[in-house]
């Protein structure tokens, strides 16, 4: 729990976008539905619950990307493959928590009718790609951010070593060792 504490708090900047981007959303979507402009739009509840809905998704994409990522190196093929299996995965988890609030205020025939579930799906599927995509550059950013700091440190190393020996194999040594 601290461990998911202290990224939150290190990621705050990110979460801040997350969520006001999320209200931008929710004002978008009710100004375009309603086709009227009162205060009703401004209510937050949709950006804390599409917040809430991304942080569910940050956490099923940073699983598998703890669990499939072996090279340090970005990959292509691995981040479809995270991506896609997390979209899986989280549209599992928002239809079966839909599932026990809709029985729990007994409005399954209405949340989950052919077309309601269509649409719901349809936003999900959307919501993934928008706040996953989101999350995959912000956490690659940050992995390469990480990378960088290594490798100065291993370049001043080689540096000092450099500057102390004359020896023209710890070139050599470098390279191979990068």
């Amino acid at each position: 729990m601290k461990n998911i504490l202290n990224e939150a708090r290190q990621s705050k900047y990110f979460l801040l976008f997350v969520f006001l981007f999320g209200y931008a959303q929710s004002i978008q979507i009710r100004l375009l539905v309603r086709k009227k402009l009162d205060w009703y739009i401004f209510t937050p509840e949709a950006a804390v619950m599409s917040f809430v809905s991304a942080g569910i998704l940050f956490f099923v994409m940073y699983i598998f990307i703890r669990h499939w990522q072996k090279s340090e190196t970005f990959s292509t093929r691995e981040a479809l493959k995270i991506f896609s299996i997390s979209m899986l995965v989280y549209l599992m988890v928002m239809k079966i928590l839909g599932v026990f609030i809709s029985l729990v205020f007994d409005t399954f025939e209405r949340n989950f009718n052919q077309q309601s579930l269509a649409l719901s799906t349809l936003s999900e599927i959307m919501n993934t790609f928008i706040y996953g995509s989101f999350f995959l550059a912000f956490y690659y950013y940050q992995k390469n951010k990480k990378n960088k700091s290594k490798s100065k440190g291993t370049i001043r190393h080689f540096l000092k070593l450099r500057s102390t020996s004359s020896n023209h194999s710890s070139i050599l040594i470098f390279c191979l060792i990068t």
